[in-house]
């Protein structure tokens, strides 16, 4: 008995369904063979595939975490329908105030608050959101985002973390409205003066009132 001859063909590259699995369509005449997900299964390509993906989420949710455990304030909000050229402008202000900006998928985020102790920040997570992390400032990066917010409808604050406190938008407005850290610095200095200006026209009239009783 003589055998058919068999021609092999390598096709161009398709992205398998699964979890972006690249594989070879071979083509064989006078039949046609795929490679089925049972036989990927069986020479463990699918489940490389997941267990890489996997692996990259993992890291994702802990280097998140971290930041939000590191951060004095963190805030989410909605940026849905901004321009590229808008949200970067917001960005830099964010930036200059001692912050930065990050856009992370919900199901990262929330994974990542929930292993941080923040349920009630994790809740906030729904929708397109962008997420303001700071380690040194707390006024600051509010009030960008917040001063901002006020020239664009399209952002709004959801809410965030406050020195490990969960917090709604509502507070996260009432924090950017407070004086920054070098506008107290400025009236504290202020106040000072004028209490030292008191003190000397104070102790210059007493001297002033001893050299006449002594006239």
């Amino acid at each position: 008995m003589i055998l058919p001859r068999y021609r092999i063909k390598v096709i161009p590259f398709c992205l398998c369904r699964q979890k972006g699995f690249i594989l070879p369509q071979l083509k064989i005449k006078p039949y046609v063979t795929w490679l089925s997900v049972t036989t990927l299964k069986s020479i463990g390509g699918i489940d490389m595939a997941n267990e890489s993906i996997l692996k990259q989420k993992e890291v994702a949710v802990s280097e998140t975490a971290k930041k939000i455990a590191d951060s004095k304030v963190v805030i989410a909000f909605d940026y849905h329908g901004l321009t590229v050229e808008k949200f970067e402008t917001l960005r830099r202000d964010v930036r200059k105030a001692g912050g930065e900006i990050v856009v992370l998928k919900n199901n990262i985020s929330r994974r990542a608050a929930i292993a941080s102790g923040h349920e009630t920040f994790a809740g906030q997570l729904t929708g397109p959101k962008a997420i303001v992390f700071s380690g040194n400032e707390i006024v600051a990066p509010a009030k960008a985002v917040y001063e901002f917010a006020k020239k664009n409808d399209i952002v709004k604050i959801s809410g965030g973390i406050v020195e490990g406190a969960d917090v709604d938008g509502a507070k996260i407005a009432e924090l950017a409205t407070l004086p920054s850290y070098e506008t107290l610095l400025t009236q504290l200095a202020a106040g000072m003066l004028g209490t030292v200006s008191q003190l000397a026209v104070g102790l210059q009239q007493i001297i002033e009132q001893m050299e006449e009783a002594n006239n």
